[in-house]
């Protein structure tokens, strides 16, 4: 298996190249633009792709902002937007996704299980400018409708 590599090219206005990440895995895209030096987000829906941007199979990155070799101050946000095919039926509704701040994280991912979500959690600390107390979840990503299977996790942001 290889190893992915990117290599963060500063320009001297001091401006790094961004890493094209099209028809990568969404682990592939997150190590090749967090080691370029930029933040990363993920749209689980490829919302916002140019109606031309070729379909790379379900699951990798279909398109990316800003466009790949453009130059961005470091640490800019690279948003990228995921093929997902799914039947609209598996949706978990964003007014539900909503509830879930202010439980406990055992409680918002037993409320997510509850509610047919069989994907995957990640759990990071909540660096927002509103108080959040020890292990209670204080914001969700994705913060709109999600599949019930999706292919990537829900982010719970809870008080350190």
């Amino acid at each position: 298996m290889g190893m992915l590599v990117a290599t963060a090219l500063v320009w001297a206005d001091g401006k790094l190249k961004v890493p094209d990440v099209r028809g990568k895995t969404v682990a592939e895209a997150n190590a090749i633009v967090k080691q370029a030096g930029f933040v990363y987000e993920v749209t689980p829906f490829d919302v916002g792709c140019d109606a031309s941007a070729p379909k790379h199979g379900n699951g990798t990155i279909r398109c990316q902002s800003p466009d790949p070799g453009s130059l961005a101050d470091k640490h800019a946000m690279v948003r990228v937007a995921i093929q997902q095919d799914f039947d609209d039926s598996g949706l978990i509704r964003a007014k539900e996704l909503a509830t879930l701040i202010g439980l406990t994280v055992d409680a918002a991912k037993q409320k997510l299980r509850d509610l047919g979500y069989k994907g995957d959690f990640d759990v990071e600390a909540y660096d927002g400018r509103d108080p959040c107390q020890k292990g209670i979840v204080c914001k969700v990503e994705p913060d709109r409708d999600l599949d019930k299977k999706p292919l990537i996790p829900v982010i719970l942001y809870a008080g350190r």
